[in-house]
Formats: structure tokens, sequence, C-alpha cells
């Protein structure tokens, strides 16, 4: 019997979200738990077993042994000069490459399987329902985290506010185009849930990207009809109305609230609020790293686990904490891998994943959370993939 490698691909990436709820709980519960670092790292590792099979075999992507060879040595010279700290060191490295990983394992799929792209869009409408519903019923049922130390939002299971806020902006834009090439109640009701848990979560990230997507979804030049120049006419009405229920709603009204306070407490509110203070971070991190061999450290950073644990360092700003962890040639290999994919969405002209992928992206430039994030460069993952996998057919649905 024929292995459909895609089909197995396929399952675990379903399956990889629901696991993080099931670890977020057992970190409620227990308060410890590892599968879902254990289970993403299968995922990692079936896809480099793919791409050696599949890929390097038949003598393509030959550079993938050079930059294995590249980050083993590397991995060895941050052991060197920080031990005890190798394990930790590869963990975070799997976190990185795993996007990377999974797109060159479904190119190098959909050569021998034409259900590859089949298998893309199952993720795909799977992922449109799995988050807005993972974080709505947490909400009604009165559990899981809330997005804020001091009570405000709701981020069910996930650990990370900031990831979780990355996915539902990249989830959206997905539900937008899913709604736009198949006009039906289900696919209008998908997008009323993943902007009802966007509101609940309640971070500026989402808030902001929210308004981005609507607005953008309102004034695009194919969905202009008189109807909705009808319903232009009644924004004030509207506006009213909305300003009404935000402050009948105690919870959207709360997040509200948390944001401006949070902007109104900076003393220096533009940079300071939309970094949330991390650019002190950033000088500290300078200060401290390249005081001393400061051309080494540039050149191969001083890894992760130093990073961390040694001078305690964590700015969550994905570019600064990537170059620092892992210097100037890897930072070029993951910016490389990104800018490419954005590049090709940019060239299919098509609006949401374009907005999906830059609002991601962007946060992941100012907030980080993203690249580092298993689970997020993932979902963003997916959109490139869908992306290249898109055709003008508007009849054509996720």
């Amino acid at each position: 019997m024929k292995v459909r490698y895609s089909g197995i691909l396929k399952w675990m990436l379903i399956l990889s979200p629901i696991v993080d709820n099931v670890n977020g709980y057992l970190l409620i519960s227990r308060g410890n738990s590892n599968i879902s670092s254990i289970f993403k790292t299968f995922i990692f590792l079936f896809c480099l077993v793919v791409i050696f099979c599949k890929g390097v075999r038949k003598g393509k992507d030959i550079g993938i042994i050079c930059m294995s060879m590249i980050i083993l040595l590397q991995l060895f010279v941050f052991e060197i000069q920080c031990r005890g700290g190798l394990f930790y060191n590869i963990s975070i490295l799997i976190k990185l490459l795993t996007p990377m990983v999974i797109v060159m394992a479904v190119h190098v799929l959909e050569v021998y399987d034409q259900t590859t792209e089949i298998c893309i869009n199952k993720i795909s409408r799977f992922y449109c329902w799995f988050f807005p519903l993972s974080l709505i019923i947490p909400i009604f049922l009165n559990i899981g985290y809330t997005t804020y130390r001091s009570g405000e939002g709701s981020k069910g299971f996930y650990y990370a506010g900031n990831e979780i806020s990355i996915i539902m902006v990249l989830v959206l834009a997905l539900e937008i185009e899913k709604y736009k090439n198949s006009r039906t109640r289900t696919n209008l009701l998908n997008i009323i849930l993943g902007v009802v848990s966007i509101l609940y979560l309640g971070t500026k990230t989402g808030y902001f990207s929210l308004i981005i997507l609507i607005l953008v979804a309102l004034y695009s030049g194919e969905n202009i009809n008189k109807k909705l120049i009808n319903l232009f006419l009644l924004v004030p009405g509207i506006l009213g109305g909305l300003w009404y229920v935000i402050n009948n709603v105690s919870v959207v009204t709360q997040n509200i609230n948390a944001i401006v306070w949070r902007y109104k407490a900076r003393s220096h509110r533009g940079v300071s609020f939309l970094l949330s203070g991390r650019e002190l971070k950033v000088k500290r991190a300078i200060e401290l790293v390249y005081i001393e061999n400061p051309i080494e450290n540039i050149i191969i950073g001083i890894g992760p686990y130093a990073a961390e644990n040694k001078l305690k360092i964590l700015i969550e700003m994905d570019l600064m904490d990537l170059f620092i962890r892992f210097g100037i040639i890897v930072f070029f290999v993951i910016v490389g891998f990104y800018y490419k994919n954005i590049k090709q969405v940019i060239k299919k002209k098509n609006i949401y994943y374009i907005l999906g992928a830059a609002l991601g992206c962007g946060a992941s430039v100012f907030a980080g959370h993203m690249i580092f994030s298993p689970m997020v460069s993932i979902v963003l993952m997916n959109v490139f993939l869908k992306n290249d996998f898109y055709r003008n057919d508007r009849n054509r649905t996720i």
C-alpha cells in the first residue's frame, strides 16, 4: 500500500493546535507540560525525512545539506561557549526552522502526490473553524487564561497572548478570502466568529489588524455595490449602535480601557506604546552582547541558552532576538525565506493574503512571537502555501 506523506502531514498540522490546547490545559491544571513541543518536534523530523528522502536524494536542495552542516557547527560553538545549553539551543532552532522545512516538504510532495493541494485546503478550513471556537468556547465556560495579568481579555488555553493574536489575524484573512470566493452563510459565520474572538482577545495587534481587514473588505472595488452604498449612508447610526454595544459588553469594554490606560501610562506614548517598552530591552541587549567580542557575536551570535539564561536577554522582537541569538548568517537565511514567500504573495495580488502576511510579519518585527513560535509560523506557512496554490477562480473555495 502506497504511503501518502501529504495525508500524514495534513493530520499532523490539524492536530497541532488541538495539542496546543491540551498542553495549555495541562499547564493550568498540573503546572507543567511538554507535549506541544514534543509533537512539533515530530512534525519537524517528519518533514526533514520527506525532504531528504524525496528531495535531496533526487539531487535537489543540496543547499539544505550545506546549511545543516553550518548550523551543526554553530551549535557546537554555542556549547563550547556556554556549556549545558545544547538541548535548549536545539529546541529553539527547531522552532525557528519548522515553517521552512514544512514549506520545503510540501513543495517536494506536490511533485509526487497530487492530493497535496487538497490537504493544504483542508488544513485551512479546519483552522478557520478551530481557532475562533477554541477562544470563544472557553470564554462562555469561564475557563482558560486571561490575556493580561491584570485580568483583561481571554485567550483560552493558549499560553501567549501575542502568539494567538497573530494567529487570529492570519485566520481572519483566510476567512475573508474564503467568503470572497464563496459567499455562503457558513463562511459569513466564520468571519463573525473570527471578529468576535479577536474582540474578546483584547490585544493592540488584534484590534489594529481587525480595523484594517474590515476596511479593506468593505472598500475593495469588487465588493462595492448599491447595498453597500446604502449601508454607508447609515454610518452615523451604525457607529452609535456599535458604541452602545461596546459600552454594554463588559469584557470588550475592559479590553479597550486597558489599551487606553497603557497608552496614557507610557511617558513616550508613540514608540513606547507601540513597542510596549521593548526599546529599552534593545538598548540593554546591545550593551551586554556587543561590548566584548563584537565581530564574533555579530557573525554567529551568542546562542539562545546564553541569551536567555546567562545574560537574561529576551527582547520579544523577532528580528532582534534572531540576530542576537544566531548571528548574521542564520539571520539572512531566515529573513530570506520569509521575504521570498511574501514576494510570491505580492505577485499573486491577492489582497487578503498580502494583508494577512504583512500584518503578521509586522507584528513579528514590533512585538515578536512569530518566527520562534511554531504554531504561529505554521499558520503563516499555510497562508504562503494557499497563495502558491491560488488560482483566479471565484468558484474555487478554500
